[in-house]
């Protein structure tokens, strides 16, 4: 969480060149990403003293840039996609989760 930050996302669509060379898979069409993002903020005292009564502690990342990376497959029955998320750092915060799936749809 933080007041002021900045935020890079990078993407590349390999659109389907790795997959198309093994077989089975070149007949599915199918897609692979490859991402990264990273974000650096600062959080005030005045928005840190606002949280004090719900005893959750506020971290922002101020020491070092968060960062994480991400491998994914599109086009899935031509509308789905399926993201492998992976935590770079801060993997020693309590409740920090070092890997997650996301998934989303177009039309």
């Amino acid at each position: 969480m933080t007041d002021t930050y900045a935020t890079v996302h990078l993407e590349h669509n390999f659109n389907g060149r790795l997959f198309s060379r093994i077989p089975l898979l070149r007949k599915l069409n199918l897609k692979e990403i490859v991402g990264l993002r990273g974000a650096w903020g600062q959080l005030s005292e005045a928005n840190i003293a606002l949280s004090a009564p719900t005893n959750i502690p506020l971290i922002a990342p101020d020491d070092q840039i968060y960062w994480e990376y991400s491998f994914g497959v599109g086009n899935i029955f031509k509308i789905l996609r399926i993201d492998f998320n992976f935590r770079g750092n801060y993997l020693d915060n309590p409740d920090a989760r070092a890997f997650g799936i996301t998934g989303s749809f177009r039309i």
